[in-house]
């Protein structure tokens, strides 16, 4: 018997329970330790008029019984198969709690290979099914599985406080945890999005498309990292922010998570939108109906009056960015530089209602993990070299400041040798595409420099920024006059302030201008309109007689420097890092928010 036409008497419940019962066949297979209990008591025949199959299954961190109502002839040909074991398959409580973390992970991963797999068996007895029915059983049933494996079931509360005492002064930390207390913080993370919208969707295709996609030097293109440090050491995309976030955020089921929406302080879709859009490569209005009808119109709890609630995610820097759910939804984490109406106006000072989170790129190096960044942090006085600049003069932006300084760092060789104050720097330029070669040793190497330049890119923002600031090195930038009054650029004249590029910076935190970092504290800046040539000279002169700011500078940054990597693995949501000042920032703007005047007429 085939699911067809031919087969008019099966309705839809049978056809969920037939998906259903294929993904639960599928687990059986891939999780050892998931116990088969024996059917003593199979009954002979089933009634002809109706049959009721139990099923136990986890949903909502307790078992509940699925009745589902089907006809003989929708349910015989598979229950031969199974009867062919003679086994029931039953997924309790204990036997989904013993399953390892590495393997629900194997299952959630392979589970569309593994479907595929079995629907082939199953078709040997006359039982099809289509694609799309696998992918979605795959998709609806996983959650169970990921939920009880979890191990990331930490509380929130004390976390979130924790990173507001590092982002206000401590009289006002108190006060601001007074006022929003962690501990009543609850976050409700939509857990029924199609397999296409999932994160583990997304990873799969550009795990595919790794060969093809090695831009900007992601990490080693597949090679994994010496030493391991989780799935997500292997590789950092450009494009991957989103999928990270979405990950850490399905997988997490500790108190602060409720499935109750009543109780919600926010609401987190795990849509890996950029990851998405990058996969999909069709940025197109029907895209975005598609996107409307089949994941924004099935979040159940998304209203008019939860909209400024639910969180969206889309990891790109605006000109490459889902733009349709940057403007659809006021609530989003991304790439810096902001929109338009994000930015402070000259006159006004006023910075309008805005959801914009920005977020640092992804770092999957087990050495910049927020629980060892620290180690990366040695004394000034001790590194090798003065400098070290491995940049790209030809990029799709405006290249002029790289290579300018490469030629000011040729002409300061030619005179004074590779020195800076006596000691080392190394400059240079990446291969074709920005490839770095081995970037294990870059990285080894800003651990051991004092200065790290980061010059103009194609966007403000720039992964090098980070990866310095993680390996303990000073970033150094031209600074120029920004759009904002008051507010510096790091990127050109007249372009986006340093709040609105870089994460949790002061001036982002609307109402309290002292909440967030301030950056000025430990990147150094040379004025740019002297520019490029007078970035040596400029270092030289503060490593010959301003050690001691630099070195405060130093320990200033190492304050700060989990505030741009992500803890993973079993250390994911545990600490202070980048995902706890995410959830804090979108705690003050739920908190803050106000109804506004559109963009266009203000």
């Amino acid at each position: 018997m085939a699911l067809s036409s031919s087969s008019s008497r099966v309705n839809r419940d049978c056809r969920r329970f037939f998906v259903s019962l294929i993904f639960l066949v599928t687990a059986k297979l891939f999780l050892g330790s998931l116990r088969l209990h024996s059917n003593d008591q199979q009954p002979s025949t089933i009634a002809q008029t109706e049959n009721h199959i139990l099923l136990e299954t986890l949903q909502e961190n307790r078992v509940k019984t699925l009745e589902i109502e089907t006809d003989e002839g929708s349910i015989e040909k598979l229950r031969r198969k199974i009867a062919k074991e003679d086994e029931v398959i039953r997924l309790t409580t204990e036997s989904i709690a013993t399953a390892s973390d590495q393997t629900s992970r194997t299952v959630s991963r392979s589970s569309r290979q593994a479907v595929s797999s079995l629907g082939e068996k199953l078709a040997a007895a006359n039982v099809t099914l289509t694609t799309a029915e696998l992918a979605t059983a795959a998709a609806t049933t996983v959650i169970t599985i990921r939920r009880n494996a979890s191990n990331t079931t930490s509380d929130l509360g004390p976390i979130l406080d924790d990173t507001v005492r590092m982002l206000l002064p401590p009289h006002q930390a108190e006060a601001y945890i007074q006022q929003y207390p962690g501990s009543e913080f609850k976050i409700y993370i939509y857990d029924n999005l199609t397999n296409q919208y999932t994160w583990e969707y997304s990873a799969d295709c550009m795990n595919a498309r790794s060969d093809g996609s090695c831009d900007w030097a992601e990490s080693f293109c597949g090679v994994s990292l010496e030493g391991g440090g989780g799935e997500y050491s292997k590789r950092r995309f450009n494009r991957n922010g989103d999928v990270v976030i979405s990950k850490l955020m399905a997988e997490y089921f500790g108190s602060s998570r409720t499935f109750n929406a009543s109780e919600a302080s926010l609401f987190v879709v795990p849509f890996p939108s950029q990851a998405h859009l990058h996969c999909e490569g069709r940025n197109t209005q029907s895209y975005y109906d598609q996107l409307q009808t089949e994941l924004i119109d099935k979040l159940a709890y998304l209203a008019p009056a939860t909209k400024h609630k639910h969180l969206f995610l889309s990891s790109a820097v605006q000109p490459a960015s889902n733009k349709w759910l940057r403007s659809e939804f006021p609530l989003v984490v991304s790439i810096g530089q902001v929109q338009k109406e994000c930015v402070r106006d000259k006159d006004s000072h006023v910075r309008p209602n805005c959801g914009q989170i920005i977020m640092p790129y992804v770092n999957m190096n087990e050495n910049y993990q927020p629980h060892v960044v620290r180690h990366n942090f040695k004394p000034l006085r001790e590194r090798t070299y003065a400098l070290v600049a491995k940049l790209n003069s030809k990029i799709s932006g405006n290249g002029s400041d790289r290579k300018r300084f490469m030629e000011s760092a040729a002409a300061h060789e030619a005179t004074h040798g590779s020195l800076i104050a006596n000691k080392s720097m190394i400059v240079g330029e990446l291969g074709a595409h920005r490839k770095m070669g081995n970037e294990m040793e870059i990285l080894e190497a800003y651990r051991d420099t004092i200065f790290c330049p980061c010059l103009r890119g194609d966007e403000p923002p720039q992964k090098r920024f980070f990866d310095v600031i993680l390996s303990g090195c000073l970033p150094v930038v031209l600074e120029y006059d920004s759009i904002e009054e008051s507010y510096p650029s790091w990127f050109a004249v007249n372009t986006a302030a340093v709040h609105n590029v870089y994460p949790f910076a002061k001036g982002t935190f609307d109402g309290i201008d002292e909440m967030g970092i301030q950056y000025s504290d430990f990147v150094v800046t040379v004025n740019g309109t002297c520019g490029p040539p007078c970035i040596i000279p400029h270092l030289e002169g503060m490593l010959l007689h301003r050690m001691d700011e630099l070195e405060r500078m130093h320990e200033t940054m190492q304050k700060f420097a989990r505030f741009f990597s992500f803890g993973m693995a079993n250390k994911a949501l545990s600490t202070v890092d980048a995902m706890s000042a995410i959830l804090v920032e979108a705690r003050h703007y739920v908190a803050n928010w106000k109804e506004v005047p559109s963009a266009e007429t203000m």
